[in-house]
């Protein structure tokens, strides 16, 4: 059985406050009541108690009747909640076609503003995601893709670069990667999907002091990545700064070993 902390966390996932949460779980167990016991219950003061009660009313969670001048609360059935969230995901669905609507027109005003920064700092697993994202959009068909990961990021975004490695194949972008060596240790079922990959050319790096962030270049633009209590992430677009990032990968790249069962590239890098 679920704890009573744990319900409270889901019921605010889906979009109730605190309150609201605290109190629709004091009025499940009430079934129907004024506000003084739910009040007690809830541990919600009275004076924030009939704000909360008529916003569940409006989520359609909690219906009332006066009676004697007084207001009788009673909770809906809980698969009202499932209503509540099929109301919220036609909401976001609605508002998702507005933005898309709107979409050239704001494109239109970023273009015609000042250009994008040298540098772009973001943080966190988003800030990563996102800013990651919009280094790879402008990728075309056949062109390169250089990272230098390490263990942390490798673990932490595992997921979104499964889903990358499938982009990455339908747009038949060529891949060269240089794994820390705990970033390569993988299951052994992880190294078997990873010897099936197409335009793939990774190598590993034993010495640990090489490679004290990831990055990853595209173009003329890279994405620098550290971890340390959190995750910062820094685009930088300027040419001669990239000019000696992939400099940097070269080094690093030729001090690397081939992993078992790949072949050595042959060519240039860039």
């Amino acid at each position: 059985m679920l704890r009573m902390e744990h319900i409270t966390e889901i019921l605010e996932r889906i979009g109730l406050t605190k309150g609201e949460s605290s109190v629709y779980l004091a009025l499940l167990e009430l079934g129907s009541s004024t506000t003084g016991p739910i009040i007690d219950r809830s541990e919600v003061s009275a004076s924030k108690v009939y704000e909360i009660l008529d916003r569940l009313a409006r989520k359609g969670l909690v219906s009332y009747i006066t009676k004697e001048k007084t207001k009788i609360y009673t909770v809906q059935d809980p698969k009202q909640l499932i209503d509540f969230l099929n109301e919220q995901e036609r909401k976001i669905e609605k508002n998702k076609k507005a933005i898309s609507d709107i979409m050239p027109q704001l494109m239109l005003r970023k273009e015609s503003g000042s250009p994008d920064p040298i540098a772009q700092v973001l943080e966190g697993k988003k800030g990563f995601i996102n800013s990651h994202n919009k280094l790879v959009e402008s990728l075309e068909i056949g062109e390169g893709y250089y990272t230098l990961t390490i263990g942390p990021i490798s673990k932490i975004f595992a997921n979104y670069f499964t889903e990358f490695t499938k982009v990455r194949t339908e747009r038949k972008t060529k891949m060269w990667i240089i794994y820390l060596k705990d970033a390569w240790d993988m299951k052994k079922s992880k190294l078997d999907e990873r010897r099936k990959r197409k335009d793939f050319y990774p190598k590993i790096c034993h010495q640990e002091a090489l490679i004290p962030f990831h990055f990853t270049i595209v173009r003329d633009a890279c994405l620098i990545t550290f971890v340390s209590d959190k995750i910062v992430s820094v685009i930088i677009r300027n040419k001669k700064m990239v000019e000696g990032l992939k400099k940097y990968f070269e080094f690093v790249w030729n001090v690397s070993k081939i992993p078992e069962g790949y072949q050595e590239f042959k060519g240039e890098l860039f």
